[in-house]
């Protein structure tokens, strides 16, 4: 066989392998074909998806007001909430004029008296309770600073955050069930589910009430800071004569004691002299015996 019939038989077999090359592949992209399709599909509907959300952006955006708002009071609602009690001593030179100060600075302050008391018989003391508002503490403690010294002072923080959440979780539900007894009553013609449903329903209504005013309570105590004042006046002359007079009197008691002890040993002493003279003398008989 020479050279040409060998060169024109590897063509012919290279055609032949080029031809079950191609049969080859285009049996696998036929069998893959719908594969194909569903990935083309898949590529419109996700770029349908993404130019409508880009369509409706602008309009949820011009509408995000509301939604920055909802941030807003997720923010706020998940603000610690806590209650401030500070109970504080204080030096004043008059007592009287001490708690008109102090009343005239809550009130400046925005804040209010709960209770004021006066001693001066005795201890020439005064008691004062106010209720300042927590942005306006630190003022009035100042004014307090500058105008009187202060003996001791005491700050109690109390954190209410869960309390005060959960009441709000009862009374929101409360309020629901609420206005379900209430269309259940609406509809309801049988007289006794009637009278049932009213009962529960005052139950309810009781129950809102009074978490309500729990609820209203604790959020003046987070609002209003208690300031429990002591005021402790200068000893007064009557006092210093008290003192010395209850003195004298603990000194005059000692003194009788001391003489009734006295007096009690001098009628104990002949008693015991003859009690002594009476053994000696039988002590001497028995001996002549």
């Amino acid at each position: 066989m020479d050279l040409k019939q060998r060169i024109s038989k590897l063509d012919n077999r290279v055609k032949i392998a080029s031809v079950l090359t191609l049969v080859v592949v285009v049996g696998f992209l036929a069998s893959n074909a719908p594969g194909l399709q569903e990935y083309s599909g898949q590529q419109k509907l996700s770029q349908s998806a993404s130019s409508d959300l880009a369509y409706d952006a602008p309009t949820r955006t011009e509408a995000g007001g509301g939604g920055d708002t909802r941030e807003s009071a997720d923010s706020s609602s998940s603000e610690r909430k806590i209650v401030t009690t500070v109970r504080t001593t204080l030096k004043v030179s008059n007592v009287g004029s001490a708690i008109n100060s102090v009343t005239s600075s809550a009130n400046s302050l925005g804040g209010f008296i709960e209770s004021s008391s006066v001693n001066q018989d005795r201890e020439n003391r005064g008691r004062i309770t106010a209720a300042v508002p927590e942005e306006n503490l630190s003022k009035f403690e100042s004014d307090l600073e500058s105008n009187w010294q202060i003996k001791s002072r005491n700050v109690n923080r109390d954190d209410v955050t869960d309390s005060y959440n959960k009441l709000e979780t009862e009374i929101n539900s409360l309020k629901a069930e609420h206005q379900r007894l209430q269309e259940l009553i609406n509809q309801t013609d049988d007289v006794e589910n009637l009278i049932r449903l009213q009962e529960r329903m005052s139950e309810v209504r009781s129950q809102i009430n009074y978490k309500q005013q729990r609820l209203d309570r604790l959020e003046e105590d987070i609002q209003y800071s208690k300031v429990h004042l002591t005021l402790e006046g200068p000893q007064s002359f009557e006092s210093r004569f008290e003192i010395r007079e209850t003195l004298s009197e603990a000194y005059s008691a000692v003194f009788e004691s001391v003489k009734l002890i006295i007096l009690g040993v001098a009628y104990l002493l002949p008693v015991a002299a003859l009690y002594g003279i009476y053994r000696l003398a039988r002590l001497i008989k028995e001996r002549r015996l």
